[in-house]
């Protein structure tokens, strides 16, 4: 199979069946896949959730927009890269590894959810800034490549937040940071 995801190409199983994607599906990657994967995103996709539960595979999207009202749920202790900007709105959840993000709207327009793992901005050059909600709900890591890293939306919830140790970060708390 392919690294696109696209509307015409039988990269996806239903019931044990080579199928192409439609909207409003649920899709699942996973350490299934025969390498660190490169999803190339060829269209603008609204998957019903998005689920990227991998340990030891790498994810990486780029192309074109994830949308729609569905969400993002990452599992696993593996990374998954986000670099364009999306606008699916029902919300990121991070229970553990690592979100990387390459663009300010990568993780689209809902609340994140933070229960563990890793958040990290790698924006590719000079500073940027996320404008979600965040709920830090467990022990989480906010990290960066480089540069100056804002974040606009309010930090709410009862969980920690640790700043990791590499590149440098600058976090600038801008909204309501009472929680």
């Amino acid at each position: 199979a392919s690294g696109n995801w696209d509307k015409a190409t039988t990269n996806w199983v239903v019931n044990g069946l080579p199928t192409i994607f439609q909207d409003d599906a649920s899709v699942w990657f996973d350490d299934t896949a025969l390498s660190n994967v490169a999803i190339n995103v060829t269209a603008t996709m609204s998957p019903a959730i998005m689920v990227v539960s991998n340990s030891s595979k790498s994810y990486s999207f780029s192309g074109n927009d994830i949308s729609g009202t569905g969400g993002l749920l990452k599992l696993g202790n593996g990374t998954a890269t986000f670099n364009v900007a999306n606008t699916y709105s029902g919300g990121t959840i991070l229970s553990n590894g690592m979100i990387v993000v390459g663009n300010g709207d990568a993780l689209g327009t809902g609340t994140i959810t933070a229960n563990g793992g890793t958040l990290k901005w790698n924006y590719i050059s000079g500073n940027g800034a996320m404008a979600n909600d965040i709920v830090v709900n467990g022990s989480v890591t906010f990290d960066t490549s480089s540069g100056n890293w804002t974040i606009n939306g309010p930090i709410t919830g009862s969980g920690t937040i640790t700043r990791g140790n590499s590149g440098v970060l600058s976090l600038y708390l801008a909204g309501d940071n009472s929680g």
